[in-house]
């Protein structure tokens, strides 16, 4: 039981390190703008504006764009971080309970010399 408790802390503070590490992921929400032209002025190497550009000239409409966090994947990632690091803190402490715990029967004792 000793040894279960410091196992059982490392883990659940690396599963919550894990979790806070997780960031939110987004992804770009096209939504048409309807009465705007698609008059863009864009600089050669903007790949994003071009594209956008592109899309409004071959459709005739308009097009913003936004950003919009995706809670499905950030809950996935948060899962997957978690667990990652719920295995960052078990392990290592397990092979430290583990090594302690042999040399401690390992080491004679001072009444048996």
């Amino acid at each position: 039981m000793k040894t279960f408790i410091p196992i059982a802390v490392c883990s659940i503070i690396g599963g919550i390190i894990g979790v806070t590490l997780a960031s939110p992921i987004s992804y770009s929400l096209y939504e048409s703008i309807p009465g705007q032209g698609y008059s863009r002025s864009c600089s050669p190497g903007d790949m994003f504006c071009n594209s956008t550009r592109s899309r409004e000239m071959y459709s005739g409409g308009s097009y913003r764009t936004r950003s919009v966090i995706d809670r499905e994947e950030t809950l996935q990632q948060q899962f997957i971080y978690g667990g990652l690091g719920v295995a960052a803190g078990l392990i290592p402490s397990a092979l430290l309970m583990a090594i302690l715990n042999r040399k401690k029967t390992k080491l004679p004792s001072k009444e048996a010399q």
